[in-house]
């Protein structure tokens, strides 16, 4: 998934994580005037 900063990726970590996926942030980068980052998510086993 491709968040931006500022829809807070920390928290919709916590929320997957309540669903039973694991989310972790695997970059950040910055693109003209928004700050992105990729969250991989997978169902926890």
């Amino acid at each position: 998934m491709v968040a931006v900063e500022d829809n807070n990726p920390t928290e919709i970590i916590s929320v997957m994580r309540g669903y039973g996926v694991h989310a972790e942030v695997v970059l950040r980068r910055r693109a003209k005037n928004e700050a992105l980052c990729v969250i991989k998510m997978r169902h926890q086993e």
